[in-house]
């Protein structure tokens, strides 16, 4: 395990600076496991990291964060039989995600619609849609880990996408983004898995060849 390349990618993508609470903006280790989040997406990686790390967060720049006292563990989901699993489309998934997920600015990035439905917080009907740009860095982190994995939404109140390893207590929890029915109160670039794998980006005028 490369754990700087591993460090830089939660930083990166999953306790990032730019976020509210101040404990989320470092990386936990804590019996074993290396957890990272932003409050919408979770990794928990198992690996070796350094016997003077336990039970210590630390920021980007290497400062101890003595505030973090998330309990990261207790927000994952177990497994129930009403789960839905999305393993036989993880590289449709993989594929869409790669096409769309530098589309949409600030809060407002790319979704990917799995067509399902469910109520929110609110308890007005949505469809439950996941964050392109979060899921694609769930993806590169099993790249990095060179591990095979699961995918299945959880059928309890959060609704939340689990990735498993099939070698490791690794995982990715990515939290869902309630999407109006109404496609004109959107303020997300939504996709279908079948419409972001044939996504082509639009090619302005200006940027065409004469013989275009």
């Amino acid at each position: 395990m490369d754990l700087k390349k591993l460090y830089n990618l939660l930083y990166k993508d999953f306790a990032t600076e730019k976020q509210i609470y101040e404990s989320l903006k470092s990386v936990k280790h804590e019996n074993g496991k290396i957890y990272a989040s932003n409050g919408h997406i979770l990794a928990v990686v198992e690996c070796d990291y350094p016997e003077e790390r336990e039970g210590k967060a630390y920021r980007k720049n290497g400062d101890l964060e003595p505030g973090n006292r998330v309990k990261y563990e207790s927000v994952i989901p177990g497994k129930y039989e009403d789960d839905i699993p999305l393993t036989d489309r993880i590289d449709d998934l993989r594929a869409a995600v790669k096409k769309v997920y530098r589309l949409g600015k600030g809060k407002d990035k790319a979704v990917i619609d799995l067509e399902l439905t469910g109520e929110d917080f609110a308890g007005d009907k949505m469809f439950i849609t996941f964050q392109a740009s979060y899921l694609h860095s769930a993806f590169q982190l099993f790249g990095l880990l060179k591990e095979e994995f699961t995918m299945r939404i959880s059928s309890g109140s959060s609704c939340a996408m689990v990735i498993e390893s099939l070698y490791s207590d690794s995982k990715v929890l990515a939290m869902p983004v309630w999407t109006p029915f109404d496609v004109e109160a959107r303020t997300r670039p939504t996709f279908t898995i079948e419409e972001a794998l044939n996504y082509k980006p639009e090619v302005s005028s200006i940027s065409k060849a004469w013989y275009e």
